[in-house]
């Protein structure tokens, strides 16, 4: 019998994708939602339970619902504060720190086995120059960062303290279906069919960009090792520029100036950073890979979009 299991985040970019891969492999999920609307073009299943719920206020009632529920699992995609532009609010380490632990405190009371979540590239030393394994130095820089790490290392000792197996997927540059409109591939997309040439301020940064699907199947995989504990990098291993993703979405898209575009490319003088993984790790101990290559993953969402 498969576990139950209780999903955070369920409407979000990664949770939402998240969501519709455990109900068709028939898990019994619990979806904690803000706006249960969110979800109104799921199909109907028997397996999917919504419960209406801020994590900052985590109610008795909803705490009873959760235990009633008895969830063997919890995957924990739901953050606050991931726009650019709120990641060094102080309030919302506090928030994501404290709202994990009401509901760590929740799931335990519920008999939760495994606690599988999701953390941030954001952890990691903004000094690192070279593919960044799971043993180099986590300095985070922004607040989001130092949210992310201590929020990992007060749920593993907690987690360990009660016999609850720990997994965190430190994510690295996700895209796909449902992606922030605000960041920097649907803006291509949407300069690209304007026909505008697009304003890059650090077209030389180099990202490890990995699609929503291949991370659905990386938490998935989580879930499913039972023996796999601890940090695990979730990336594909591979670095591209914004200024190469720029090229491949013109290309695919027909884009007419592509001579402008390099041009621009060229001609910008920014300190690039440069953000790989090493996911020799997650490859090892979950017999995980990614499958979906960067070109493909544009399309789908050209497509989406």
């Amino acid at each position: 019998m498969l576990p139950n299991l209780l999903l955070t985040g369920a409407s979000g970019f990664i949770g939402s994708a998240l969501l519709q891969a455990l109900l068709h492999r028939n898990y019994p999920v619990l979806a904690l939602v803000r706006d249960p609307a969110r979800l109104a073009s799921l199909p109907h299943t028997e397996n999917l339970t919504i419960l209406t719920c801020d994590l900052e206020n985590i109610t008795a009632q909803h705490a009873q619902q959760i235990i009633a529920f008895k969830p063997q699992a919890v995957i924990h995609t739901a953050w606050m504060g991931t726009e650019n532009t709120d990641r060094n609010r102080p309030e919302f380490v506090h928030a994501n720190l404290r709202s994990c632990l009401r509901l760590l405190e929740i799931a335990a009371s519920a008999g939760c086995r495994h606690w599988i979540g999701f953390g941030s590239q954001a952890e990691y030393s903004p000094a690192i120059a070279d593919k960044i394994s799971e043993t180099m130095p986590t300095f985070p820089d922004t607040a989001y960062g130092i949210a992310k790490l201590a929020t990992a290392h007060t749920l593993k000792a907690l987690c360990g303290a009660q016999d609850i197996r720990f997994a965190w997927l430190r994510l690295f540059a996700s895209y796909g279906k449902n992606y922030h409109t605000s960041y920097v591939i649907p803006y291509l997309i949407e300069c690209f069919r304007r026909k505008d040439i697009p304003l890059l301020k650090t077209p030389h940064a180099q990202w490890d960009y990995i699609h929503v699907d291949d991370v659905v199947c990386a938490a998935v995989a989580a879930l499913e090792h039972p023996e796999a504990a601890g940090i695990f990098n979730l990336g594909n291993g591979i670095g591209y520029s914004i200024g190469d993703i720029a090229v491949c979405l013109a290309e695919l898209m027909a884009f007419a100036d592509m001579e402008g575009l390099r041009r621009q490319i060229e001609a910008a003088h920014d300190l690039p950073a440069c953000r790989i993984a090493n996911i020799s790790h997650i490859r090892h101990s979950l017999g995980w890979q990614p499958q979906i290559d960067i070109r493909e993953g544009l399309r789908r969402c050209i497509a989406n979009s």
